[in-house]
């Protein structure tokens, strides 16, 4: 059962629709629930760990890409003033980095 819904997340990730990975994670863990038998204690331990961790980048990420998405906007309302002051290679590290 457990190889069944790795392979789900592999496709689910490598087709990039990540919405269906939290739904997918609560089933993985409601099944890891059930069949909790002395073996597949490990197996939920890490099954939860990788569910904390995968909502954790996935938080981090988008806060990352709000965060340039901010810096994008206030850059591009900028008057042509501060883009004579400053140079190009210095906006563009920053909008990188």
């Amino acid at each position: 059962m457990i190889p069944y819904y790795i392979g789900k997340f592999v496709d689910i990730i490598s087709s990039r629709d990540f919405g269906k990975v939290y739904g997918l994670a609560f089933q993985l863990g409601i099944v890891v629930l059930v069949r909790s038998h002395r073996n597949y204690n490990i197996q939920a331990s890490s099954i939860f760990t990788f569910i904390r961790a995968m909502y954790y980048n996935v938080m981090s990420e988008r806060i990352a890409k709000a965060l340039r998405l901010d810096l994008y906007s206030s850059i591009i309302n900028k008057d042509v003033e501060f883009f004579d002051s400053r140079k190009t290679g210095d906006l563009c590290k920053t909008l990188i980095s």
